[in-house]
């Protein structure tokens, strides 16, 4: 399941990995 969300999360991941404001983003790469 985490591959399909990382594939969907795509974007997502990018702006969290830039965004460290974000803690909500930070959860979900976990």
């Amino acid at each position: 399941v985490t591959g399909e969300v990382h594939h969907v999360d795509s974007g997502y991941h990018v702006v969290g990995m830039k965004a460290v404001d974000a803690p909500d983003i930070s959860t979900v790469k976990e």
